[in-house]
């Protein structure tokens, strides 16, 4: 290891910087971001999911949000139209970020609002991975499962019919 040119200390010269922060690009980057995004999103209220690690809620009056974390995406849900932005611009004086408005599309999974809420589809990266393996021609199959073979269970008793 060398001192950076430009920075050489002709006092000191077998010294070198140590950095008190991560630097975009080495790879305590991404955990050095989650630590600090984790610390503000536990400082304004929300509470770290036992199951799994991405999800926060927070639960204040009848407000109730839902953000899911995955690498540098972030998605704020939620029953209260104001907290949410709230909570949208609170996270904007503290990181740079980009409203992209309402959900099309999370980690390849397709929300469509209905009437009813929303319908979570992966049909078009489902498209995408058929004409990427150039299977998007394929005969249609119900299912391929094998119908002569016969299902049981674990201790040897025949399974329940599926249909």
């Amino acid at each position: 290891m060398q001192q950076p040119p430009g920075f050489h200390n002709p006092d000191y010269p077998y010294h070198v910087c140590r950095l008190k922060k991560s630097l975009y690009g080495l790879k305590q980057a991404p955990q050095a971001w989650f630590n600090t995004l984790y610390s503000f999103l536990l400082s304004y209220g929300f509470i770290n999911s036992k199951s799994d690690p991405s999800l926060f809620i927070y639960l204040k009056g009848d407000a109730k949000l839902n953000t899911l974390v995955y690498v540098d995406d972030i998605l704020i849900t939620g029953n209260n139209d104001q907290a949410i932005h709230r909570c949208i611009s609170t996270l904007a004086t503290v990181f740079s970020i980009k409203d992209l408005g309402y959900i099309h599309l999370f980690l390849r999974v397709e929300a469509i609002p209905t009437t009813q809420g929303l319908f979570l589809s992966q049909h078009k990266y489902i498209h995408d991975l058929l004409g990427h393996t150039q299977m998007a021609d394929a005969k249609v199959v119900d299912s391929p499962m094998s119908t002569s073979s016969q299902l049981t269970q674990y201790d040897g008793t025949s399974a329940v019919d599926a249909t």
